[in-house]
């Protein structure tokens, strides 16, 4: 077994990143000629559907 502290602690220690830590991370890990693009939309829902 582990330590569990990490987890434990995960919200803070995601709370303590800033703009700037997102930012330089960011620029080290994603590539610019590899991205991709996914976009979400509501589930249409019909007027006459009755469940």
């Amino acid at each position: 077994m582990g330590d569990i502290a990490p987890a434990l602690n995960y919200p803070q220690n995601i709370q303590a990143f800033d703009s700037s830590d997102i930012q330089q991370a960011a620029l080290k890990y994603l590539s610019v000629d590899a991205y991709g693009v996914v976009v979400f939309r509501p589930k249409s829902v019909s007027l006459m559907d009755n469940g």
